[in-house]
């Protein structure tokens, strides 16, 4: 089967539109500075573009806790999970990639550089901010390759890798849930239960003890409710997820 040939009427209309909006941008400020690139003050323009191209991708992976590089301490098994979880999907759905689904990915990977760079010369400072500013775009980028896949399968359309899936997630929402409570229950900055192999920290699996609210209801009752709620809610939200792309597929004629 033949490609479908462009015709110059569109090539004309796109070559217009094209220099129309590379005209807007220029002539416009307050456009322009959004697609410029300032230089730092204080540092070496070379040197702090490459400190950021090295070190640009270690805070993008903080969304998922993998803290490495300047900002953490090495990765811990929540940021191994999640860094893991999202390559896994990625990779998946960029089977088969082709120049138009590449150009789309690398559109959003490079405004992803350019908002953690400009990130950084607000604040003046060579180490880039944390990647939880860029968790929208993150998302952005992994829905845009899964809605542009040309691969009928991805990685959660396997029974098998969503059961691995919703239990590996599950295991890292108990842990931070813990760690988060535990915070705010004790209200010791020490390193909790988890972290036990540390001088000062907590030997008791327990968020009894601490700061709480009058009320009825104790941490650890919360804590219960919270790991059992989050897989249970996984659970249903894929089964709404897979209904409706069910009920949407067009049938091949």
């Amino acid at each position: 089967m033949q490609g479908r040939r462009i015709s110059w009427k569109a090539t004309i209309t796109s070559i217009g539109v094209f220099v129309l909006g590379v005209t807007i941008v220029m002539r416009t400020e307050r456009i322009l500075y959004y697609f410029s690139i300032p230089k730092p003050r204080g540092f070496p323009f070379g040197q702090y573009i490459l400190f950021q191209f090295i070190h640009i991708p270690e805070s993008l992976v903080e969304v998922f806790g993998y803290a490495v590089g300047q900002q953490g301490n090495g990765p811990g098994l929540v940021g191994i999970i999640g860094l893991s979880l999202y390559i896994a999907c990625w990779v998946v759905a960029l089977h088969g990639i082709k120049g138009n689904d590449f150009a789309i990915n690398a559109l959003i990977i490079s405004f992803l550089f350019v908002v953690m760079y400009k990130g950084s010369l607000l604040l003046n400072s060579l180490i880039p901010m944390p990647g939880t500013y860029a968790l929208g775009l993150m998302t952005f980028l992994l829905g845009m390759s899964i809605i542009t896949s040309r691969s009928e399968q991805q990685f959660l359309s396997h029974k098998g890798n969503r059961i691995a899936a919703i239990s590996l997630l599950s295991i890292t929402h108990a842990l931070t849930l813990y760690s988060s409570m535990e915070l705010y229950t004790q209200g010791n900055p020490a390193p909790g239960f988890f972290n036990a192999q540390m001088l000062d920290a907590s030997s008791s699996l327990s968020l009894s003890g601490g700061w709480w609210w009058n009320t009825w209801s104790s941490p650890n009752w919360v804590f219960l409710s919270g790991i059992v709620s989050f897989p249970v809610f996984l659970h249903f939200a894929w089964r709404v997820v897979g209904s409706d792309l069910t009920t949407t597929e067009v049938p091949s004629h």
